[in-house]
Formats: structure tokens, C-alpha cells, sequence
């Protein structure tokens, strides 16, 4: 798989997730897709993974 995937936080009980003929599992919480599934998966409620407080995006900036 040359596609580099994406990482969204899933619904609390989704155990995987099946998109463009893949199934897709859920570890942790979340799973990785490619970014086409993004859009497709939202309305299932997948969600991209919300920052993490004390991470700062201009850390040192």
C-alpha cells in the first residue's frame, strides 16, 4: 500500500470500518484511512483526532 493514511478518532462502539472494498480496524480508538475516506467517514461520526492540550502548534515560535 504506497497511500499514506490518515488517522481519525472513531465512534465509541465502531470495532472497524469498511471503505472502497477494505476493511479497516479500529485500534485504541481510532483508525488509519486513506484521506479519501475522510469526508465519506464523517458523516458516520469518524472524526479527525482533536490537538492535545500542552502541544502547541507554534511551540517555540
Amino acid at each position: 500500500m504506497s497511500e499514506e493514511l490518515i488517522k481519525l478518532d472513531a465512534p465509541e462502539d465502531a470495532g472497524s470500518v469498511s471503505w472502497g472494498g477494505v476493511e479497516y480496524p479500529v485500534e485504541g480508538g481510532s483508525v488509519q484511512v486513506p484521506p479519501a475516506a475522510v469526508a465519506d467517514l464523517a458523516s458516520h461520526g469518524f472524526s479527525l483526532p482533536k490537538p492535545r492540550k500542552g502541544k502547541s502548534a507554534d511551540a517555540g515560535a
